[in-house]
């Protein structure tokens, strides 16, 4: 049987191994300064969350969290993440 405890166990030891993971890729990679320009011309596909109404040229400060660079194609794609910026 197994107990709640060793179950909360198990999922600390894989958020350490996440943390881990993360760390070295925190070394590895360097997040390069995203001026307003940039960030302003990336399209709604890089951001975590558009707001609603939201239209394309228009209240720039509607989009929020940028992730992915300028290469995004679909905001479910893994490839044009920024991992210094996620």
């Amino acid at each position: 049987m197994v107990v709640l405890k060793d179950l909360v166990q198990a999922v600390a030891n894989k958020v350490e191994e996440a943390n881990k993971v993360l760390d070295s890729l925190r070394s590895k990679e360097v997040a390069k300064d995203w001026d307003t320009r940039y960030v302003n011309d990336l399209p709604n596909a890089a951001f975590a969350v558009v707001e609603k109404g939201y239209k394309e040229g228009m209240n720039k400060g509607s989009k929020h969290l940028p992730h992915h660079n300028k290469s995004v194609k679909s905001a479910t794609e893994n490839s044009s993440v920024d991992l210094p910026h996620y």
